[in-house]
């Protein structure tokens, strides 16, 4: 398999477009958003996952900052609530990971 990787708001919505009926079915598209200043509220990352998948995401990555240790239940909200494939890692700081989570509907979850 192999894996186009891109951000939503700056290369997907018109790249992805050019890709429709070309992308062989070994290949996944990532699409990711990044928030370095905060983790949003359940309903924005519900928001920012529709998006996502709007776009024709095959995974969902998005990555948060967790300024206090309960910043992450609206991440694991959203986790336990989705069906889709994601990749999602959260932080206190660039060098200070919280968690990182890959959920594959029908495989095992990997929580690290």
């Amino acid at each position: 398999s192999s894996f186009l990787c891109f951000h939503l708001y700056i290369d997907a919505p018109n790249f992805l477009e050019s890709l429709q009926g070309k992308k062989s079915t070994d290949c996944h598209i990532v699409v990711s958003n990044h928030n370095f200043e905060t983790t949003p509220s359940p309903e924005e990352l519900g928001s920012l996952v529709a998006s996502i998948q709007a776009c024709g995401a095959d995974i969902v990555k998005f990555v948060t900052t967790a300024n206090k240790i309960t910043d992450v239940a609206p991440v694991f909200k959203i986790l336990s609530r989705s069906q889709v494939s994601m990749y999602v890692f959260s932080s206190r700081s660039s060098f200070e990971s919280l968690f990182l989570y890959l959920k594959v509907p029908g495989l095992r979850h990997i929580f690290l």
